[in-house]
């Protein structure tokens, strides 16, 4: 037998009418914030390409020169790594010149040449009797082989001015500070 009488339809609850609008808000919030963020990298991209075009500019003159002395530095720094790993103890030398200089002499300029065991130096001092005096305790310094005084002379300033180069034997540089 045939129903001739419609059913009524069964109400939906709220909760679910209320999370259908929310999905469907969210998705719509979704869409937006895509386009959104599209639009916003667009943006910081020609920003970034902007500020790469100007420190560019700017990096070329003060880059290449600090670039430059950077290289400098960094040969010397590897001068002195090979200068340390070369010699067993290349500062005694140093350590000898720096105990063994006159009260009244001073040096200017050093030059130490490890290859030869050599050092050459431009000193002053106020007189001639500090320069023997001078040459005379380098001459008693154990490991000095010779002491060779050139340039002998007056300086601008009125002081005696002097060039010396003392050899050394292989074994000062072996030796303990």
């Amino acid at each position: 037998m045939v129903q001739i009488i419609p059913k009524q339809e069964e109400d939906r609850p709220l909760w679910v009418d209320i999370l259908f609008f929310l999905s469907l808000g969210s998705v719509v919030l979704c869409v937006g914030a895509f386009f959104f963020l599209q639009s916003a990298q667009g943006s910081a991209r020609e920003k970034v390409a902007v500020l790469d075009a100007s420190l560019a500019k700017e990096r070329n003159a003060d880059f290449l020169s600090l670039e430059a002395e950077t290289k400098g530095l960094k040969r010397k720094v590897q001068d002195f790594t090979t200068l340390f790993q070369e010699r067993e103890n290349p500062l005694v030398p140093l350590a000898v010149l720096e105990s063994a200089t006159h009260p009244k002499t001073f040096f200017k300029t050093l030059s130490l040449d490890l290859e030869t065991n050599s050092m050459e130096m431009e000193g002053r001092a106020e007189t001639f009797r500090a320069v023997e005096e001078q040459l005379a305790i380098f001459r008693t310094i154990k490991g000095v082989t010779s002491v060779e005084l050139s340039n002998l002379g007056f300086s601008s300033e009125g002081d005696i001015s002097y060039q010396v180069r003392i050899s050394f034997s292989q074994e000062l540089f072996s030796s303990e500070l």
